[in-house]
């Protein structure tokens, strides 16, 4: 299987997460890590970022710093202003959701991409590792020396529920059938999300 080149930064990241980094001998694949990451994630089509106003000199508002609603974007966002135009900014910070451009731009800029529930991602991983792991980790004794190998199963399992603590919560949509809602919907990937 292929992995998308625009997927590095968030590939080594849950990585990290896990203790398992590319340059030590990998415990999985590149591909296993991106599909990990796609159950988790978020499409996101024209969402309108958040606006941080710089007030100048003489009172002058203008708006060089947006802010999505989450983090942990792929390298692949294409931001477009209020004609719909792609527009490129000056620095992206992916991880937090925060494109800065330096000339300044229109309050409206949208947002079209993936972003990523990487906590819960690394959890899914860790159970893939245990999975493993619980083939040969048994505890024995030779000549009065004690091997536990079974420490690396309670490490894991620790790591695991440490990440299920920090996973994003999962939204579940609730409608009356006897009101009509002002609130719309999109389908976001396996997720439905919602935009007022």
């Amino acid at each position: 299987m292929s992995v998308r080149l625009s997927m590095g930064a968030l590939i080594t990241r849950t990585r990290e997460l896990i203790g398992d980094p590319s340059a030590l001998g990998l415990t999985l694949e590149d591909y296993q890590v991106q599909d990990a990451l796609d159950q988790r994630r978020w499409d996101v089509r024209y969402q309108e970022l958040e606006p941080a106003e710089t007030i100048g000199p003489g009172g002058t508002v203008t708006w060089t710093h947006f802010y999505a609603d989450r983090g942990d974007w792929e390298d692949s966002v294409v931001l477009q202003s209020s004609d719909w135009a792609t527009v490129t900014p000056d620095t992206a910070d992916l991880l937090r959701g925060l494109w800065t451009f330096t000339a300044g731009l229109n309050r409206d800029v949208f947002l079209t991409g993936a972003s990523y529930d990487i906590h819960a991602a690394a959890a899914d991983l860790c159970e893939l590792i245990l999975a493993e792991v619980y083939k040969c980790a048994f505890d024995f004794s030779v000549e009065g020396t004690a091997v536990q190998r079974s420490q690396k199963i309670m490490w894991l399992e620790k790591l695991r529920d440490h990440l299920r603590e920090h996973e994003l919560p999962n939204i579940i949509p609730m409608y009356r059938g006897d009101q009509r809602s002002n609130t719309s919907s999109m389908y976001v990937g396996s997720r439905l999300g919602f935009y007022e």
